[in-house]
Order: C-alpha cells, then sequence, then structure tokens
C-alpha cells in the first residue's frame, strides 16, 4: 500500500519538495521532478509532452522544476498510484463530506479485500471516494461507441 498525506510523501511519484518560499504568494511549494514526475505531471495536465524549466537542485530529480497548489499535488500524488501500479486509490471524506488530502494506493486485490474488510483502520462509518483506471478510464476515457479518446 501506498499512501500521500503530505507534500514530502510525493518523492516515491517523481517530485521532491524543496521550498514554499519561491511563490510570490506563498500558495504553491517549488518540486524538483525526475522522469516519472514530468510524465506523472503530463497525465494530470492531459497534454503529451511538457518542457519544464531547469531543476533547482538536480541530482535524482533532473527532469526540471514546477511550482504546485495543494490541490495539484494531491492530484499527482493520484495519478502517481494509479501510474505506478495501484489497483485502487482511496481518498478519504472528512466529517462534513468534503474529500481531504489522505489517500491510499491498493496495489493488490488482497489489499483491496483488506481496506474493505478494515476500512484501512478507520471507523466503519468514515467513507472513501474510489480511483481506478477501470473500464475504458485512463487520463482520457475512450467513448464506448466511436473509440474516440475524450
Amino acid at each position: 500500500m501506498k499512501s500521500y498525506h503530505c507534500p514530502n510523501d510525493l518523492e516515491k511519484f517523481g517530485f521532491q519538495c524543496l521550498t514554499g518560499e519561491a511563490c510570490g504568494l506563498s500558495m504553491r511549494l517549488l518540486y524538483d521532478v525526475n522522469e516519472l514526475g514530468r510524465k506523472v505531471l503530463c497525465k494530470v495536465l492531459g497534454i503529451p509532452d511538457i518542457s519544464l524549466p531547469s531543476p533547482w537542485n538536480g541530482r535524482r530529480f533532473a527532469a526540471g522544476s514546477v511550482m504546485l497548489t495543494g490541490d495539484l499535488a494531491l492530484t499527482c500524488a493520484i495519478f502517481g498510484m494509479l501510474e505506478t501500479g495501484c489497483l485502487e486509490v482511496w481518498q478519504a471524506y472528512d466529517k462534513f463530506g468534503r474529500l481531504t488530502s489522505e489517500v491510499y494506493g491498493l496495489e493488490t486485490q488482497e489489499e483491496i479485500e483488506q481496506a474493505k474488510q478494515w476500512n484501512i483502520g478507520h471507523p466503519r462509518e468514515d467513507r472513501w471516494y474510489r480511483w481506478t483506471y477501470g473500464g475504458t478510464a485512463r487520463d482520457r476515457n475512450v467513448h464506448v461507441m466511436t473509440g474516440r479518446i475524450g
């Protein structure tokens, strides 16, 4: 099982969190990305390729840099989990029915069954939204009748 709870958790999906001081509005965090992170970002944005500015620190994360809001970082985590082999990604609802930034990627059918049984260690009344690349859905939907990609 993979999880995402904070910006540093994006590292396993190709994003190394550096600082929040780069954004003049203090709204975004600066990340260096490796090739996996660049590919995940392309999936999130729905574009085939992207040219990123030079990385700030380089090393393993030398494909470029990007500034992400918290919501966009969370979306990158969900896509990152699906792109790295998770069958389902579960995102928790809070007590007011809003999706939170608590996300778990389930990698096997056995993990999915255990998560259903044990509710990932949460009280039984806690609910989850489940993301999956099932049916015709990938990063873009395939129209069933025509086969066109949306």
